[in-house]
């Protein structure tokens, strides 16, 4: 009984510790997207909203896959871009995958890096943002609690935090996502 009384204390504050981010600002992260052009989040979000992904490591890349076809077709191809581009709703938002590479050497992040740019579509290229450096700050500022699980930040035109979630793509969570992304154009 205790247990089980342990496993549900950790996962509500689990849940209200990535809610504990919402109204806080985004922390500026620089990396460099698959187009080799220097991006700086939030600013390159330029005044709209931002879906910013994040996983830094190889175990959350399952989950993190399962957001991709949905983000792609919810707001990529929203913007005119890709096959699908007639099947998505007009949201006029910056959608950003960044993997964080720690703890890798100058070559084999090389190697990551120039694998990436040949196995990526093109569509998908400016979205890709790779960020290589110290995870703490971010880790504590975002908290990213687990390295086996994506983190999705939703951010208004003003670089704030208004809605956040982890883990493989749900429709409920989906759902959330829009309904955040609604209120930031009123």
């Amino acid at each position: 009984m205790k247990k089980y009384l342990v496993l549900a204390i950790f996962i509500v504050s689990l849940g209200h510790t990535l809610q504990a981010q919402v109204g806080e600002r985004f922390p500026n992260l620089t990396g460099t997207n698959l187009n080799d052009k220097t991006v700086t989040l939030p600013q390159a979000s330029q005044g709209k909203p931002a879906l910013m992904v994040l996983a830094y490591s190889k175990k959350s890349q399952d989950d993190l896959e399962t957001w991709v076809r949905p983000v792609y077709k919810q707001f990529i191809a929203s913007t005119g871009e890709g096959l699908f581009s007639e099947l998505a709703d007009d949201y006029d938002i910056n959608v950003y995958f960044v993997p964080m590479l720690r703890g890798i050497n100058k070559a084999a992040y090389g190697k990551v890096e120039k694998e990436m740019r040949a196995n990526t579509d093109k569509v998908f290229k400016p979205h890709v943002v790779l960020y290589k450096g110290s995870l703490s700050s971010y880790k504590n500022v975002l908290s990213l609690n687990s390295k086996d699980e994506p983190y999705l930040y939703l951010v208004n035109q003003q670089g704030k935090i208004v809605y956040a979630t982890s883990g493989a793509y749900s429709s409920s969570k989906m759902s959330d996502l829009e309904d955040e992304l609604e209120k930031c154009y009123k």
